[in-house]
């Protein structure tokens, strides 16, 4: 009995170990995603192309269906924007 209860565990362990790298590489993969699409948002908010958004440009842009949909799907609230240039 403690042979088989050695062996169910050892494999657990095992599957919870691949599980935990899978966990850390879909999470590193979705960060390097919701960057990407930042820079997106944030290039077409950038009206003169300097490389940065000013409070003009990012005002302008609140109403923006894409931003405010992005922003959503991120659970923040399109006012915390503003946070970004603190």
């Amino acid at each position: 009995v403690n042979v088989i209860t050695g062996f169910f565990c050892e494999n657990a362990f095992d599957l919870a170990e691949q599980d935990k790298e899978h966990i850390i590489q879909e999470q590193m993969a979705n960060k390097a995603k919701y960057c990407r699409e930042f820079e997106d948002i944030f290039a077409k908010m950038d009206d003169d192309q300097s490389g940065e958004i000013t409070f003009d440009e990012l005002e302008a842009n609140l109403d923006s269906d894409a931003l405010l949909a992005y922003f959503q799907h991120l659970n923040l609230d399109i006012h915390q924007a503003w946070d970004i240039f603190r």
